[in-house]
């Protein structure tokens, strides 16, 4: 089994995601390292190329460089999915978010992925056979335009032409993407009937106990703080997390504004029409106090 990251430098919790690899026995192939970033498309491009070189019965993941961690053992991950694939017929295996209930939240949601994402489709982490991730990312790169478009996006519409591409773990049996809230950007895990607690070997496991699953790869999108939950796994913080979220941010309000284009205008007209009532008031003000001023 191959595992696949794009990271061109590192930043947030890449060195995390390394320390937590290692620990599980995993050997991340890093690509992209010391290159330009090229946009979200870019990493369609990687790992095209990077499945051209490789067997295609060879089961390949992908996950997101700066937002991810495993949180168990690379063997019991590829037994999971083995399983799950001998019962059915898909191409990409690949998790979905669990959005806050925040319905400011939600509304940002759908206008940046679309209102047809019935699945919340994630593409942080997918994975499949080299020949079927192959076959389904080299349609999209014939159908979209992989330098300006969300690589989440492309699924998304992908989904919606073939229902039947990909399989969602909607239990988390692998997969877990947790949303940190809209303004503490903390991942509650709690709130959406997760919990830690420790084995036999005192390690600790995620248990979803709604679906009695245990998810085995977390990812935290949308800028999620996940300090706590990687120092659950004893994993290492960088002093460094808290400036690359704010830098993360500012690029996300700029790769994703164009999306609110509509909301940008009537807050722009909001405004302009608060500033005239503003002023005009002030002139009325101060056209009374001159004249009060004038009669004495």
């Amino acid at each position: 089994m191959k595992v696949i990251t794009v990271a061109t430098h590192p930043e947030r919790y890449y060195n995390s995601l390394l320390e937590s690899a290692k620990k599980n026995n995993i050997d991340l192939n890093v690509l992209g390292m010391g290159e330009k970033w090229q946009g979200f498309g870019w990493k369609f491009t990687k790992m095209i190329e990077y499945l051209e070189k490789v067997n295609k019965d060879e089961i390949v993941m992908f996950i997101d460089a700066y937002d991810v961690i495993f949180i168990d053992d690379i063997s019991k991950i590829e037994k999971k999915f083995l399983e799950i694939k001998s019962k059915n017929n898909f191409k990409i295996f690949i998790g979905v978010d669990l959005i806050p209930k925040n319905i400011i939240y939600k509304y940002l949601y759908k206008k940046v992925f679309s209102n047809n994402n019935k699945n919340n489709i994630n593409s942080g982490v997918y994975m499949g056979y080299a020949k079927d991730i192959y076959d389904v990312l080299s349609n999209i790169k014939n159908n979209y335009n992989m330098n300006n478009m969300d690589d989440q996006l492309m699924f998304i519409l992908s989904d919606i032409k073939d229902n039947t591409l990909f399989y969602f773990d909607k239990k988390n049996e692998i997969i877990v993407n947790i949303v940190g809230d809209l303004f503490t950007g903390k991942a509650n895990l709690e709130e959406n009937n997760f919990e830690f607690i420790k084995d036999e070997n005192n390690n600790t496991k995620l248990i979803n106990n709604k679906n009695n699953t245990h998810p085995m790869i977390l990812h935290g999108p949308f800028n999620a703080n996940l300090d706590d939950i990687i120092l659950k796994y004893n994993y290492k913080l960088t002093s460094k997390n808290n400036d690359s979220r704010l830098k993360y941010s500012l690029n996300t309000i700029k790769n994703y504004y164009k999306s609110f284009d509509l909301e940008i205008y009537i807050l722009t007209i909001f405004i302009y029409l608060l500033l005239l009532y503003i002023f005009i008031t002030k002139l009325k003000i101060d056209f009374k106090y001159t004249k009060t001023n004038k009669i004495k």
